[in-house]
C-alpha cells in the first residue's frame, strides 16, 4: 500500500510541477484525474498538466478546475506522438462500416486493469455495451480482442493464458490514454460513461 501511495504521489507531482512554477494550483478532482488518465506515465501527466494550466490561464484564473481538465484532454490529442497515432489507425481501420474495432479498443481503455495491466473479456463487456447503447455478449467482441493481438493490427494487445482463461493488456502503454482521450474528444463516450467504470470504493475525489 505504501508503495502504491508513493507511486501515486510521484505521478501527481509530475503533472503539477509546471503549474506550481507559475503560481497556479489545481482542485482535488482534476488533480486526481491526472493520475487516472495518465495511467502512471509521466509523459501524459506533464501533457495534461500543461494543457489544463493553459485552459485555466485562458480564463484568467490561477486555479485549474474540473472543466479545465476536460479541455486539457481535448487539447492534448494534438500533441501525441505520431507513432502512437499510427498504432491506433492500424488497429482500428476497416473497410466494413459495421466494424467494431474502434469501439472495442475504446472499451478496453475505459477499464481499470489489475496491478500488472491485465483485464479479462468479462470486464470489457459492460463498456462495449455502454458504447453501443445495448447489451452485448462477449462473443460480440472477443474476435476483436484476439485480432488486436495479431501483427495485422499492430499487436497492440498481448494475450496471456497462464491463468486458465485469456486475459489481455496493452503492449504499448502509451496507447491506452490516447485512445481514452480520443474517445472523449470525438464524443463517442462522455464523462458520465467513465463515471460508471471507476472503482466505487476509491475514496479519492475524482471527476469520473
Amino acid at each position: 500500500r505504501e508503495a502504491a501511495l508513493a507511486g501515486y504521489r510521484t505521478r501527481v507531482e509530475a503533472g503539477t510541477q509546471g503549474l506550481h512554477q507559475y503560481g497556479m494550483t489545481i482542485e482535488k478532482e482534476p488533480l486526481h484525474e491526472v493520475s487516472r488518465i495518465a495511467r502512471g506515465l509521466p509523459h501524459y501527466a506533464h501533457l495534461l498538466g500543461l494543457h489544463s494550466g493553459r485552459s485555466a490561464a485562458g480564463r484568467k484564473s490561477l486555479v485549474v478546475s474540473p472543466a479545465d481538465m476536460v479541455n486539457a484532454m481535448a487539447m492534448a490529442i494534438g500533441d501525441i506522438e505520431a507513432s502512437t497515432v499510427s498504432d491506433f489507425v492500424k488497429a482500428t481501420t476497416s473497410s466494413r462500416s459495421d466494424a467494431l474495432y474502434k469501439q472495442v479498443l475504446l472499451a478496453t481503455s475505459m477499464l481499470e486493469p489489475d496491478e500488472l495491466g491485465f483485464f479479462y473479456p468479462k470486464h470489457v463487456r459492460p463498456c462495449v455495451s455502454r458504447i453501443r447503447g445495448k447489451a452485448c455478449a462477449i462473443a460480440t467482441f472477443i474476435k476483436h480482442l484476439n485480432a488486436f493481438c495479431e501483427e495485422k493490427r499492430g499487436a497492440i494487445l498481448t494475450r496471456d493464458e497462464k491463468t486458465g482463461s485469456s486475459r489481455y493488456r496493452f503492449s504499448n502503454p502509451l496507447l491506452q490514454p490516447y485512445v481514452l482521450m480520443r474517445g472523449l474528444n470525438e464524443r463517442i463516450i462522455t464523462v458520465d460513461d467513465l463515471k460508471e467504470t471507476r472503482d466505487k470504493k476509491d475514496p479519492q475525489p475524482r471527476l469520473f
